[in-house]
């Protein structure tokens, strides 16, 4: 009845009876809604001194740097406090405000490289409030969010929530200044740090597209916190690389809608890189490490981190070592890499000429994406890594404790460089396994292992497991360390003496894992796999025959077959040490169950390849099936295929434990490398292998083409990596089409997946 009434007062004042719904509608005028604004200047012209200036960015990527350079110039614009991930480097970023002291305090959580920054402060030129890196995003997303205040399980227990953290030195290095203690509350038995969230006069942001009512788009890496901070401030003013019409940015595609956006200008400034590293082959990594003893010693850690990688693991890596241990995961082992930036999936480090300043990790560091990667911003990042949803973060560190507690941020007077993301990492050690890779003692030979921390802690009782040159330590929070494995040529007395926590030895004393040995137990088999030499010590009681192996050795792998139930062996490797996973239970391993219906295993086996190593011998072993059986008839099922050529098997377990298998054709991707001519090899970047991303072009209509006729381009971050004819993808496509499962397709159907999959591997399509 209101809106009745409504309709009869604007007809009976002379309203057109088509107009009335437009008057409960956006105005249709929308070409006088224009945010754009002619520069940089003109959009920062009544931005205030002692305002609270939110700045995007994380490194160098994402920085509003057109508009950072335009208050700049106007030094009235003095006594600000700037919110950042960090500021800069010196001579670029946030970097140049401090060096013209226009900011009297920083809300940052890390401090990094830039130099003068840690001076300005370490000398009293300049407040800090250091704050976790996923804390500060939630306080700028909260504060968008109307919420006024959260808590956050990051910090409990550190400088942060205790406020012994120094804000304000003097001029003489002493301290001035403490932070402020936050309230702490328990929730289901867990403590929880109380934060406020942080509220912003202007907000500076870096799009990649914005249009004229200031919707946005980010690129990759790029969103990290100029998402949650666009969000937040009375003011926000964007520079876009890109200023396009309303209506040209799809509304599924707008990463921040246009009521949070006050101010557009064009972005002048290029875009730099903090980082530039490229792909390497194993010895150039390896050349990376340093040179000399310490070279030695990194590799030693870096190769045994590698192990703590498991298949389906999600993983965050901090800077330093950790980022080196994916170089020397085996290619059997499948990850997926986090960085805290907003990345999951990410890749290896680009080829030379394929860098994008989009496109960083946690370490500032040139990186690509892997197939099936995603991008998102800061808040959700940490969103995900405060839930538990990685499974393990590696971390480097200063000190830990004997109880698990890490350091690895600050010296107290001498050096800071900040917390990043490492006290959200460890915030919840329940869910996500922490793992600390560092030298075993400092530069000056002391200790790094104690029985307290003495620099300020990162987080408390949250370290599992430690990985240095001399030795492995499993961690438990009540009992404290456990030897659990050593290098070879290192004895227990010299780790003692360069250890100050007490610590118990895993009996009987395990060899280093960098002479590893793998051993599986698939039915009535024994499967053994190392790196080193390795020697039966004590043989395998057969349950149900009394009889035992001779004692053979070996050095790489070996197979047992048909040994029954297996108990009571003991394997040696390396420096004559007994290894842990050799230490085979005194229990007999009882015979598998048998099933009850057909099971499926897939496997991807390399064209007369197969052999009982992982991953078939595991993968069948575990259904009953004898492997080597499977080997044979595979190898001989796939002779005609060039040796090597990845072929995907299915295979059905019977009850009985015979089994039958169907080979598919290899692999879309696989067929493009090759007739792209690019090598492929698993986790490691060569040419397209894992390169990652939609084409460049959307809306792709044709074979080979972009919506606008133009040929379709590779991955947009990376470029064309290789190039494949249509000639090309219709072989391809008949050759998938044989499938069982792609027959009801016609040939021009299959053929536009083939283009579609070769744009996102970075692989052109030409005529």
């Amino acid at each position: 009845m209101p809106f009745l009434r409504t309709a009869a007062h604007l007809a009976r004042n002379g309203a057109k009876p088509h107009n009335l719904l437009r008057t409960f509608a956006s105005s249709a005028r929308r070409s006088e809604i224009n945010k754009v604004y002619s520069s940089a200047e003109e959009a920062i012209n009544d931005v205030k001194g002692n305002s609270t200036l939110l700045c995007g960015g994380f490194g160098l990527c994402g920085v509003p740097d057109t508009l950072i350079n335009a208050v700049k110039s106007k030094p009235e614009i003095n006594g600000l406090t700037a919110v950042s991930n960090n500021a800069g480097i010196v001579g670029s970023g946030l970097g140049l405000l401090l060096e013209s002291k226009q900011v009297k305090k920083m809300i940052a959580s890390y401090v990094g490289e830039n130099k003068v920054f840690e001076k300005m402060y370490l000398t009293g030129e300049i407040e800090l409030e250091l704050t976790p890196q996923g804390t500060l995003a939630e306080r700028c997303r909260a504060g968008g969010a109307g919420i006024p205040a959260f808590f956050t399980p990051a910090a409990f227990g550190t400088f942060v929530q205790t406020g012994e953290l120094p804000t304000i030195h003097n001029s003489d290095g002493s301290i001035a200044k403490y932070s402020t203690p936050r309230d702490v509350k328990v929730f289901d038995g867990k403590s929880y740090v109380m934060e406020e969230a942080i509220k912003g006069d202007y907000a500076f942001i870096k799009a990649w597209k914005a249009d004229k009512l200031g919707n946005l788009m980010f690129r990759f890496a790029a969103q990290n916190f100029n998402g949650a901070m666009a969000r937040n401030a009375k003011v926000t003013i964007v520079e876009a690389e890109h200023i396009v019409e309303v209506g040209e940015i799809d509304p599924a595609a707008v990463h921040v809608p246009g009521i949070y956006v006050d101010r557009v200008i064009q972005s002048t400034e290029p875009k730099n890189i903090e980082k530039v590293v490229n792909a390497k082959d194993p010895a150039e990594a390896l050349n990376s490490l340093g040179s000399g003893d310490a070279a030695s010693k990194r590799e030693r850690i870096v190769r045994r981190a590698a192990k703590e990688f498991k298949n389906g693991m999600y993983a965050n890596l901090g800077i330093g070592m950790p980022m080196m241990a994916p170089a020397f995961v085996d290619d059997s082992v499948e990850i997926q890499l986090q960085s805290e930036n907003g990345i999951l999936g990410l890749g290896a480090y680009p080829q030379k000429g394929q860098e994008d300043p989009d496109l960083i990790n946690a370490g500032k560091e040139t990186v690509t994406l892997r197939p099936g990667a995603s991008v998102f911003g800061s808040d959700e990042s940490f969103a995900m890594i405060r839930a538990g949803r990685i499974h393990m973060t590696m971390l480097g560190a200063m000190q830990v404790s004997a109880r698990g507690d890490l350091a690895n941020y600050a010296i107290p007077g001498v050096k800071i460089k900040g917390m990043g993301g490492a006290m959200d990492l460890v915030s919840n050690p329940e869910k996500t396994r922490v793992v600390v890779t560092m030298e075993h003692t400092d530069k000056k030979g002391g200790p790094k292992i104690m029985k307290m921390c003495e620099f300020p802690l990162t987080g408390k009782a949250c370290v599992s497991r430690i990985i240095t040159e001399l030795a492995v330590f499993d961690v438990d929070f009540t009992t404290g360390l456990t030897l659990i494995e050593h290098a070879e040529g290192v004895t227990v007395e010299e780790i003692k003496s360069k250890t100050e926590a007490p610590f118990k030895i895993q009996q009987p004393t395990p060899p280093s894992s960098y002479a590893k040995v793998v051993i599986a137990y698939p039915p009535d088999t024994l499967l053994i796999e190392s790196d080193s030499s390795w020697t039966i010590k004590q043989g395998a009681r057969l349950s149900n025959q009394g009889d035992t192996l001779n004692h053979p050795s070996s050095t790489g792998h070996k197979i047992f077959p048909r040994l029954g139930d297996l108990r009571d062996i003991a394997i040696e490797a390396g420096a004559n040490h007994i290894h842990p996973s050799s230490t085979i239970p005194t229990h007999p391993i009882m015979a598998r169950k048998a099933i009850q219906t057909d099971q499926i295993v897939k496997l991807i086996v390399g064209a007369g390849q197969a052999s009982p190593s992982p991953p078939v011998g595991p993968a069948l072993g575990s259904k009953g099936v004898k492997s080597m059986d499977f080997c044979k008839e595979f190898n001989a099922r796939t002779s005609n295929y060039l040796p090597g050529t990845p072929i995907p098997a299915r295979v059905t377990v019977r009850p009985d434990r015979s089994f039958t298998f169907e080979l598919r054709t290899p692999p879309t991707a696989s067929l493009l490398l090759a007739a792209a001519g690019v090598e492929p090899k698993k986790n490691k970047l060569r040419g397209a292998g894992n390169v990652a991303g939609p084409n460049s072009k959307a809306g792709m209509s044709g074979l080979g083409k972009a919506s606008g006729g133009q040929l379709a381009a590779g991955n947009g971050g990376l470029g064309v990596v290789g190039t494949v004819s249509l000639k090309h993808v219709f072989e391809i496509a008949r050759i998938k089409q044989g499938e069982e499962r792609l027959s009801g397709l016609t040939l021009e159907g299959v053929a536009r997946s083939v283009v579609a999959q070769a744009g996102s591997m970075g692989v052109v399509v030409v005529p």
